[in-house]
C-alpha cells in the first residue's frame, strides 16, 4: 500500500515542492567541495615536506661548504705560517698580525655557530682540538685585552663554551692540558709550516 502512495505521488522539479532536490543537489555540491579542499591540503601537505627535504638539503650543502672553507683557510700556507710564528712567540705579551689570523679564525666560527650557520657538532669534530690548545697559548693575552675591553674576542670565548658543551654531551670529561701535552703541540705546530717547502 506504501509502494502504491509513493508511486502515485508525483516528483516535481521545479516548484514549491522541488526544495528536496535543490537540497539534495546543494549536500552534494558541498561534498565535491569538501573532497576537493582535503585533496588540495594533501598536495600541499606533500609539496611542504618535498619543500623541507630540499630546505634540509640545502642547509646540509652550507654546512659541507662552510667546513671546507674553514678547512682551506686553517691548511693555507698563510694560516700555517701564522700558527707556526704564534707558537714560537706565544711568551711574548703582545697579539700580533700572525696571532691575530688564529685568533680571527677562531672568532669566524664561534660567529657561524652563534648565528647557527653551521652545526657545533660539525665543526667540534674538527677543530675542538685547536681550540682548547690555542685557548692556552693565547690565555694570557686574552685576559689582559679583555681586562680593557670585553668584546674583543668574544665569538672565540663564545666557541670554547660550546665546545665544552659539546664535551658534555659526548660524555668527555673536561680535563685540564698538561703542561707537557701543551710543549708537544707547541712544537708540532712550530713544525706545521717549512719555509723550504713553500
Amino acid at each position: 500500500m506504501l509502494l502504491l502512495f509513493i508511486c502515485r505521488k508525483t516528483i516535481t522539479f521545479i516548484g514549491e515542492s522541488s526544495s528536496w532536490l535543490w537540497t539534495m543537489l546543494q549536500f552534494f555540491v558541498y561534498l565535491v567541495t569538501l573532497i576537493a579542499i582535503i585533496r588540495q591540503i594533501g598536495i600541499l601537505n606533500k609539496q611542504g615536506k618535498i619543500q623541507n627535504n630540499q630546505l634540509k638539503d640545502q642547509i646540509n650543502i652550507n654546512f659541507v661548504t662552510i667546513l671546507n672553507s674553514l678547512h682551506e683557510q686553517w691548511w693555507s700556507t698563510r694560516m700555517r705560517k701564522a700558527r707556526r710564528n704564534c707558537c714560537i712567540n706565544h711568551e711574548t705579551s703582545n697579539i700580533n698580525v700572525d696571532e691575530e689570523a688564529v685568533l680571527s679564525f677562531f672568532e669566524t666560527i664561534g660567529l657561524y655557530i652563534r648565528k647557527n650557520m653551521i652545526s657545533t657538532e660539525f665543526v667540534w669534530e674538527s677543530y675542538s682540538y685547536y681550540v682548547e690548545r690555542y685557548f692556552k697559548v693565547f690565555e694570557t693575552n686574552l685576559d689582559s685585552i679583555r681586562a680593557r675591553d670585553n668584546t674583543y674576542f668574544n665569538n672565540f670565548i663564545y666557541l670554547k663554551s660550546a665546545f665544552e658543551t659539546m664535551n658534555k654531551i659526548k660524555g668527555i670529561d673536561s680535563i685540564p692540558i698538561k703542561e707537557k701535552e701543551m710543549l708537544a703541540f707547541i712544537n708540532s705546530e712550530k713544525n706545521c709550516y717549512s719555509p723550504k717547502s713553500n
